[in-house]
């Protein structure tokens, strides 16, 4: 009787401590959780799932949020809003190179040399930098009157072309009032540890009323939480993400020493007997510990 309980407990404890996902799993795991509840769930375990399920939908969130500013999704804004100011640029200097019409050579000229004081320098700037320094282009234009006399010198395109290529990057960015605020650092590595949290709370939902003796609880108990086996992430197994890798602190935990290895001058450590990998097999019918039998 003590063997079977404490081999329900250790099934209980397998669920109910932390464990940790690839936060491409969440939103999988958390809907998967859900077709697989039992129709009985009570007001606490279904409070619990649906805590799940709102924890799983704030990582994804933090993801796409974390996805609208990486380099990939700022490259083609980036480089339209490069286009627009150098083709500005260049139109203005051809206007100035034209043979005939000397005023409005020299207006060009002014106008460039004005605007684009240090040349095209800035177009090398990282996507933030390059929105600021055309903030400051474009706040330029209009207090020192520049606006009108490059209109009146070059197709009006060239400048609607820079608003639009302006405000898009502002939107990716997040410097707009109407855009998704960006992320802080460790947002993705929050979000994480409160679904991971939410896990188990559910966990303990369910084994609140669970009976040692109850076989029938415990399969209900075993079902409902079968998806997690499938994408826990266990010692030594991959990342939460390997792009988390700059939002989470590293492991404090030492890695395990390779078998039959020796470290730093001691024993070499014992090759492992039969029950040592118990955890690799599904809990349930099958598994040494399990405590009821078929």
């Amino acid at each position: 009787m003590l063997g079977q309980t404490q081999s329900v407990a250790a099934a209980v404890a397998t669920y109910t401590s932390n464990a940790r996902f690839n936060t491409r799993h969440c939103m999988g795991l958390a809907l998967q959780l859900q077709h697989a509840a039992p129709a009985d769930l009570s007001h606490d375990e279904k409070k619990a799932l649906d805590a799940l399920v709102a924890r799983a939908k704030e990582v994804d969130e933090v993801r796409k949020s974390r996805a609208r500013t990486s380099p990939p999704a700022l490259r083609a804004p980036r480089q339209a809003l490069l286009t627009a100011w150098s083709s500005l640029y260049n139109a203005l200097g051809a206007f100035a190179a034209l043979p005939s019409d000397g005023e409005a050579r020299a207006e060009a000229a002014f106008v460039q040399a004005a605007l684009f004081t240090d040349g095209l320098d800035f177009l090398s700037l990282d996507a933030l930098a390059l929105w600021g320094q055309s903030r400051m282009l474009l706040e330029r234009m209009s207090e020192e009157g520049l606006r009108p006399r490059i209109s009146g010198l070059v197709h009006a395109e060239f400048l609607v072309a820079i608003d639009e290529a302006f405000k898009t990057l502002g939107d990716q960015l997040g410097v707009a009032g109407v855009s998704a605020p960006m992320a802080p650092r460790r947002a993705l590595a929050d979000a994480a540890a409160r679904f991971f949290f939410a896990v188990s709370s559910y966990a303990r939902a369910l084994a609140l009323h669970l009976d040692d003796t109850d076989e029938v609880g415990l399969a209900r108990f075993l079902t409902a939480l079968a998806p997690i086996d499938r994408v826990r992430i266990t010692r030594g197994g991959a990342s939460t993400d390997d792009e988390d890798l700059d939002e989470e602190d590293a492991d404090d935990t030492d890695p395990a020493p390779e078998v039959g290895v020796a470290r730093d001058g001691a024993d070499p450590e014992p090759m492992p007997v039969s029950g040592e990998n118990d955890d690799m097999i599904p809990w349930g019918p099958g598994h040494p510990n399990y405590p009821f039998t078929e």
